[in-house]
């Protein structure tokens, strides 16, 4: 029996406790709403809860909505269009597929990618995205590059832009090695799953797809280290 999916609604107004760098100087929009569809990868360790957290101590805007749609093992395919939630409208729409879709081809994903974008068609604004899963810290330079070429075909061939998540991990594990006593440890256990830092580093990548070019780069490496503090110091105030 299938897992039903589950949705996580998050609504927020008003100032993180602590400053985010860069930070907006003038507000970009009053309110900014955004949906992740994926699976287990994109609720590890509260990700649309973290994403919400860097929106916020942007200044970017002044309120933020953050909705995850996501089943464990899920596959963007196998996704309940009716499930998808009736907040409307979404400014940007996450796609999140399975770690292992890139041995079905592009051409399937791609259908896939857009039979949801059809589905998001009557909202004038949305900008659809295909999030490029990273893959497992034992996976061989073939296997690497196979999911790379496969995000990016797909991404082509649905029109949608590619947010290179798989690509942050990659720079950030040769940046900090993972294997070093003291290196940050991008992945759960498993090899498979992100750890606490991983998640930090999807939001953070997701978060400056949404900022824009409103603030200046947003530094990834600066976006983790403050997120994984003031998130942590932040849900342990509000106990």
């Amino acid at each position: 029996m299938m897992t039903p999916w589950l949705l996580l609604a998050l609504a927020w107004g008003g100032q993180a406790s602590a400053e985010v760098q860069p930070r907006c100087e003038t507000r970009v929009a009053p309110e900014v709403r955004v949906l992740v569809v994926g699976n287990s990868y994109s609720t590890d360790h509260r990700l649309s809860s973290r994403l919400q957290h860097v929106l916020n101590a942007s200044g970017c805007f002044g309120s933020s909505v953050v909705v995850a749609v996501t089943r464990h093992g899920a596959r963007l395919r196998e996704l309940d269009l009716a499930r998808l939630p009736a907040l409307e409208p979404w400014d940007h729409v996450f796609l999140q597929d399975h770690s292992r879709a890139y041995m079905e081809g592009a051409t399937r994903a791609a259908l896939a990618v857009a039979r949801i974008q059809a589905a998001l068609r009557r909202e004038t604004r949305v900008r659809v995205n295909l999030v490029e899963t990273w893959a497992d810290a034992a996976a061989s330079p073939a296997v690497r590059s196979r999911i790379v070429t496969h995000h990016i075909e797909t991404a082509e061939r649905a029109g949608v832009p590619l947010v290179r998540v798989g690509q942050a991990f990659e720079a950030m594990a040769q940046a900090h090695d993972s294997a070093a006593e003291d290196g940050v440890r991008w992945f759960a256990s498993d090899g498979r799953h992100a750890s606490v830092a991983g998640a930090s580093l999807y939001a953070c990548v997701l978060a400056r797809e949404v900022m824009g070019a409103a603030p200046p780069t947003l530094d990834l490496a600066q976006c983790v280290n403050w997120l994984m503090a003031d998130f942590s110091a932040s849900a342990h105030t509000s106990r």
